[in-house]
């Protein structure tokens, strides 16, 4: 290849090529050693500097600067070619590919042969066309030195696959648009290959067939290939469409050595399934590659269509917009689309995911669907789905694992599933997700771990007489009977118990600041008192005043629970009522309908149960109280505890007023006698520790001993 300006490098590709920050190369043009300049830019692309790599080589060379003693092995890794006599990028792009691709499958040296050989070669490898042969020929003139760029760049990159994967990277800000808007993170693909791979084996596929019937990049059934563990490699069937994306997909496969099948398509597009490719696993990415301007519509009717070719005993796996999957429907038709889905009673698990997952889009959520086998033994009343809702939490491994348990125990029969402990998913009755027009998951809140009855009955007691005596010393608490006992406390989330009418949220009042001075009248409660800036009580209104200049102003009622999400999240019990809360604080109310019975709902509950939600999951999902979860009281115990956790509120409240005569007792004495105003006279007897106290069980005064008189000694 000839050293002249065909490789150039932006200063990113700087950066990367001699392993250091992009800043630090601005630090280098200008700081300059002495005799050794920083060479010059030879080009300026969409406004964006190019320089000679070669010369940027001999520059690290020389200099001793960057982190990569092997810069100049490596161009081909960072650089991009010019000079080429007629080509666009996206053909020589694709051109490239082919070559790898030809290089992987031949084993030959591509670098010193001639045009000539370099068709025929390709001729022999692909004699359909179906994957290289039109992509080596549009090279024309450039044939040849695209063909030892491929070479550099393979042995750069160590083999031609690790090179057509540098290369695709490249590429997707460039010449391949639709791949780089559905681009996933690394932990998303983990997700949908290890679920896949689990799959497979959890039916007991000894060498199965990963299938994707999508115009797609091949992500997904790449990924899942390389997470199956077994001795006999997987192969893979994607669409035999004659498209650009369709055809790179293949190109990628062969370079990675998989074996593949072609999954027919007719004329119009549709796509037809062998009875062959029964028991396989089909992996999915919606919107595809090739198609990314899909509705949603459009996606959920591409999951019906595979459904009605499916065999029972195959296994399919969709990562799509949460739009589509799982939030409430864009519009009739995508309701009655999911509506299909979900009657087809294939629909095994549903889980929404975190934000973040797409690469260019990191705002959206995507979701995911696990379908299997029907039941067509259990009755339709009696059907289920498995839902899950991960949108606050992240994709480490440790979550990855438990999803894949969660989605796996989803496609056992109904004794297993009702057996499963699952960490994030719970059953639910299709017929209950079936009613139009609502999220599919929604905000579904996992059941919560408890301690054990036995852990928890100590606990209590050592609390209890450790208070001294107190009224809560007399507290007695007895364990559920093992076999009523359950396996974790009964939750749903606010948004669930708001549909359900249990509870509704009552916005703020809009206030002018200046209203909220007096000195006397209805105290008011916002972000401030919630937070803990302003005591409770501190602000207030003017009670006639307040009713003239806002008549339709809303005060809270014994018991309503006042929160807020901004700036973080708070939230306390106004026992009283008849409080102004000023927005953005809102107002939780717990509506008690005669008709219905008493809502397993306590103020008290609720309260910590914000609190608690403000600190788990990231900032976004903390501050959504559609999906936060609140826990669920017996009805039994509804009065029982009520007037319990009264009873620690009014320790509560004694105590902190016990602390702030302490804090102004330590004051004014620190005050005082630093002034020199005062001297101590007499200090304070040590009283005894609640340790020293009497219990129940032991005599105020130890045996032998006499009881000091009144004044003490």
């Amino acid at each position: 290849m000839a050293e002249v300006s065909t490789l150039q490098l932006s200063l990113s590709d700087v950066a990367r090529l001699a392993g250091v920050r992009r800043p630090v190369v601005s630090m280098w043009r200008t700081r300059e050693l002495a005799g050794h300049p920083f060479p010059k830019p030879v080009a300026l692309v969409a406004g964006q500097e190019r320089f000679d790599a070669f010369e940027i080589a001999d520059y690290l060379a020389t200099t001793g600067r960057g982190n990569n003693p092997e810069a100049r092995d490596d161009l081909a890794a960072h650089a991009q070619l010019t000079h080429l006599s007629h080509l666009d990028e996206t053909t020589a792009a694709d051109g490239l590919t082919a070559l790898l691709c030809l290089a992987a499958s031949t084993g030959e040296a591509l670098g010193d042969l001639d045009h000539a050989t370099l068709v025929s070669l390709a001729s022999d490898a692909d004699s359909a066309d179906a994957f290289l042969l039109r992509e080596v020929e549009a090279l024309g003139a450039d044939l040849p030195m695209l063909a030892a760029h491929a070479e550099a760049l393979a042995d750069a990159s160590y083999s031609p696959a690790a090179a057509f994967e540098l290369l695709l990277r490249q590429q997707l800000q460039r010449s391949l648009r639709g791949h780089a808007s559905v681009a996933l993170r690394p932990e998303a693909q983990q997700l949908v290959a290890q679920i896949a791979a689990a799959l497979a084996n959890d039916a007991g596929m000894e060498t199965p067939l990963f299938v994707d019937v999508t115009d797609g990049s091949a992500d997904l059934v790449l990924a899942t290939a390389r997470a199956y563990a077994a001795e006999s490699p997987p192969s893979v069937a994607t669409v035999a469409l004659d498209s650009r994306s369709a055809r790179l997909a293949r190109r990628r496969l062969r370079v990675h050595d998989l074996h593949r099948l072609d999954v027919l398509v007719d004329e119009d597009g549709d796509f037809s399934i062998p009875s062959t490719m029964d028991g396989s696993v089909h992996v999915l990415q919606l919107p595809p590659a090739g198609q990314p301007g899909l509705s949603d519509v459009e996606m959920i009717d591409a999951i019906g269509n595979l459904l009605v070719q499916l065999a029972d005993n195959s296994r399919v796996v969709v990562l799509g917009p949460a739009s589509a999957l799982t939030d409430p429907p864009s519009s009739p038709e995508a309701d009655s689309a999911r509506d299909a889905i979900l009657r087809s009673d294939r629909l095994r698990a549903a889980v929404r995911l975190p934000k973040g997952l797409l690469i260019r889009s990191p705002r959206k959520p995507l979701a995911l669907y696990a379908l299997g086998p029907a039941h067509p033994d259990v009755p339709v009343g009696e059907r289920w789905t498995v839902v899950a809702d991960v949108s606050d939490r992240s994709l480490d491994p440790g979550a990855i694992d438990d999803l894949v348990t969660d989605v796996v125990a989803a496609m056992a029969s109904e004794p297993e599933v009702r057996r499963h402990a699952f960490r994030f998913a719970r059953r639910m009755r299709t017929a209950a997700l079936l009613p139009g027009r609502k999220a599919l998951v929604g905000t579904v809140a996992p059941a919560r771990r408890m301690s054990t009855s036995p852990d928890l009955l100590v606990r209590i007691d050592e609390l209890t007489r450790s208070l001294g005596r107190v009224p809560l010393s007399h507290l007695r608490v007895e364990a559920v009977a093992p076999l009523d006992s359950p396996r974790g406390t009964s939750t749903q989330t606010l948004g669930e118990a708001v549909a359900a009418r249990v509870c509704r949220i009552v916005p703020g009042n809009r206030v002018d600041p200046a209203d909220l001075t007096a000195s006397d009248g209805r105290r008011v409660i916002g972000t401030d008192e919630l937070l803990g800036t302003a005591p409770l009580g501190s602000r207030r209104v003017d009670t006639l005043d307040f009713a003239g200049s806002y008549p339709a102003a809303r005060f809270t009622e014994p018991g309503d629970v006042v929160f807020c999400t901004t700036p973080r999240v708070a939230a306390l019990v106004d026992d009283a009522g008849g409080s102004v809360v000023v927005t953005p604080a809102r107002v939780l109310r717990v509506v008690r309908d005669p008709d219905r019975g008493e809502p397993p709902l306590l103020p008290a509950v609720l309260a910590a149960d914000i609190r608690a939600a403000g600190t788990r999951g990231d900032a976004s999902s903390a501050k959504d109280w559609r999906r936060w979860a609140i826990r669920h009281v017996p009805k039994g115990q509804l009065h029982a505890l009520a007037n319990t956790l009264e009873e620690v509120e009014r320790e509560r409240h004694e105590l902190r007023t016990r602390l702030g005569q302490l804090d102004a007792l330590a004051a004014a004495l620190t005050e005082g006698v630093t002034a020199e105003a005062l001297t101590i006279t007499a200090r304070p007897t040590m009283p005894a520790t609640h340790n020293d106290l009497p219990t129940d069980d032991t005599p105020a005064t130890p045996p032998g001993a006499s009881a000091p008189d009144e004044e003490g000694s």
